[in-house]
């Protein structure tokens, strides 16, 4: 019997998206607090990631205004603000 070597690319910006999107919904909600420290070892073992989508997800997260990142301290979640919320919000609701 012949031994089939199949490969399947798994595209990392699927898992950092999927991560991205857990992350911004319970920073929004208020799950995790202001200032609250986001690990990249924590969030990688509880998605079952490994850290780099984790890292991803963190970076958009800092571009949307939703985590603030401090050099050789790791990422916190910031307190968003109106204009972050009004923002954010419309991509939280449901498709009709």
């Amino acid at each position: 019997m012949d031994s089939v070597d199949v490969h399947y690319e798994i595209d990392r910006r699927d898992l950092s998206d999927r991560v991205y999107q857990v992350l911004r919904t319970e920073i929004l909600s208020g799950k995790l607090a202001p200032g609250q420290r986001l690990s990249l070892e924590e969030f990688a073992q509880h998605f079952k990631v490994s850290i780099t989508p984790v890292r991803d997800a963190l970076r958009q997260l800092a571009a949307d205004g939703l985590v603030e990142p401090h050099s050789r301290r790791g990422a916190f979640a910031t307190q968003p603000t109106c204009a972050v919320v009004a923002w954010v919000t419309p991509a939280l609701r449901p498709l009709d």
